[in-house]
């Protein structure tokens, strides 16, 4: 399975935890995220797109591409989870990603992947965008589970 869909899958599996629909796939998103995944992996650094979609961007070192998980690379913008403060719901720098992973009102996804440079560069574009000012309460939910 190409490494952009376990992306979409991955993310999936994290929203459904949360109670959010899936996202299905976007072509054209898609070919915005593979241009974006191009371009950093070029430069060899990470930079967005300001495509006007929202968008989440990794870059992770790995020796081999064949290493690389679609899951890992979700769980990463995933795991900022740990740092959100579902009492006081907006946005933080610290966990803008796992936002936009979770945003309800975000229904199309299509990413890219680049390897170059020692690295995995991934590009997430969502359609239509999460954080968005003063509406994260009615699209950030906590986990419909949590260990005691």
């Amino acid at each position: 399975m190409d490494l952009s869909f376990q992306v979409m899958d991955a993310q999936n599996y994290f929203r459904c935890m949360h109670g959010v629909g899936p996202l299905g796939w976007d072509q054209h998103l898609a070919t915005v995220a593979e241009e974006t995944a191009r371009r950093n992996a070029n430069n060899g650094r990470i930079r967005h797109s300001r495509r006007g979609y929202g968008e989440n961007l990794a870059e992770i070192e790995i020796l081999d591409i064949h290493h690389a998980s679609g899951f890992g690379v979700a769980k990463l913008w995933y795991d900022e989870i740990e740092l959100y403060d579902f009492n006081r719901p907006r946005f933080t720098y610290k966990t803008g990603h796992v936002t936009q992973l979770l945003w309800a009102d975000t229904i199309r996804v299509g990413c890219g992947v680049e390897y170059n440079h020692g690295a995995i560069f991934v590009a997430c574009e969502y359609s239509p965008p999460g954080n968005v000012y003063g509406q994260y309460e009615r699209n950030v939910y906590p986990p419909l589970y949590r260990r005691p």
